[in-house]
């Protein structure tokens, strides 16, 4: 704990010098739209629409070593083009996301000990600065638990919060040295359920961030027998106690996140299931048999052209989903209906914006479109 405390005094001198460092986020508008962006689904063509972006979130930097590492060998082109995305769209910020599902392995043994944590942070502020990137987000999944193989330990909890300080302080002192003063942005995505919460400090989340990418998908997906949405808005009438982004929401806000600082998440790909129960049309019911993830805009070119596909509205949801009769086949998704209901819900609760995973899943801008005409109508 004394090592806590020194490093938090610190974090306070530099906060202090700093003058109103993250007076960034803290003077514009809370209206962000953020896209996660895969290198690995960046082709040569690949045309980021910039001006419909205010953020911009690379994916993904893995550990390795104990240090965050940009493991393919185009990442550095990639990056090089983001970040000129700012000659169309001068605002836009691009941060470095570090992790992800397959790359949280290793996050705990960085935040494990003092040295770790500064060794992690003062690389990654050199990376940031070498690309000349605006900052990072955090995506651990997740402190204190299970997931693709991942290191984790019940010290996470705590840690999670002194790598963030780490981060923060190593970002601050860069700022002065490579950008005059300029601030790094610094968020994390989020788990969007209470075991996430119950994993972390949440008023040390919210003191050392600009943000929260509030992770509100992956409700149901293709690790269950069962159908449902993973991306509702609100509860359907077959799950009144399960998941939703407004149960998620709540969630934070009561624990003390404000709500400019929660940026609602978005899905630009869906799940799917074959051999299902046909009642209802197949939500909420069980399936037999193969399972999988799609990406929207094959979604929308190849399942929605089969015989007998349908597409149905959940009113209570504020979600769509796809039957294919035939194949006894359910798909849940988001579709730009859903994204336009979940954009009037963030302006509703003066939340932060909304982001999604991921922008190579989009049909030609559409879901990018009614996310931009719904947010600034």
């Amino acid at each position: 704990m004394r090592t806590f405390f020194r490093i938090r005094w610190f974090f306070l001198i530099v906060f202090v010098l700093c003058s109103g460092c993250h007076g960034e986020e803290k003077s514009s508008s809370p209206r962000r739209v953020v896209a996660y962006v895969a290198g690995s689904r960046m082709q040569g063509d690949t045309r980021i629409r910039a001006a419909s972006l205010t953020h911009i979130n690379y994916a993904f930097a893995e550990i390795r070593d104990g240090v965050p590492y940009l493991s393919d060998p185009e990442d550095r082109e990639r990056l090089y083009y983001l970040t000129g995305l700012t000659s169309e769209n001068p605002d836009l910020k691009v941060l470095l996301s570090v992790g992800g599902w397959n790359g949280s392995r290793y996050f705990s043994d960085v935040a494990f000990t003092d040295s770790s944590r500064r060794l992690f942070a003062s690389r990654l502020a050199v990376l940031v600065s070498t690309y000349n990137l605006d900052g990072v987000d955090i995506d651990w999944e997740y402190p204190g638990q299970p997931g693709a193989g991942n290191v984790y330990r019940p010290s996470d909890k705590y840690t999670f919060s002194l790598l963030l300080e780490a981060i923060r302080i190593a970002l601050d002192r860069m700022s002065f040295l490579s950008r005059d003063g300029q601030p790094y942005l610094l968020t994390v995505a989020a788990g969007a359920d209470r075991k996430w919460l119950d994993h972390v400090i949440i008023r040390d989340v919210v003191q050392l961030t600009d943000y929260i990418n509030l992770m509100t998908y992956d409700y149901h997906g293709d690790w269950e027998r069962r159908t449902g949405h993973h991306t509702n808005l609100f509860n359907p009438s077959c799950e009144p106690n399960g998941n939703s982004v407004e149960r998620s929401v709540k969630m934070f806000l009561e624990a003390g996140v404000p709500p400019s600082k929660l940026v609602v998440g978005g899905a630009f790909y869906g799940y799917w299931w074959k051999g299902v129960e046909p009642q209802d049309h197949g939500l909420c019911r069980e399936s037999t048999g193969q399972r999988g993830e799609i990406l929207y805009r094959l979604l929308v070119d190849s399942l929605m052209k089969l015989p007998g596909a349908e597409t149905y509205w959940d009113r209570k949801a504020h979600a769509p989903w796809l039957w294919i009769k035939g194949e006894r086949m359910f798909v849940t998704y988001d579709d730009p209906r859903s994204l336009r209901d979940k954009v009037r819900f963030v302006r509703k609760k003066g939340l932060g914006g909304i982001m999604f995973w991921e922008y190579g899943g989009d049909r030609n801008g559409e879901l990018l479109h009614a996310i931009v005409d719904e947010m600034y109508r």
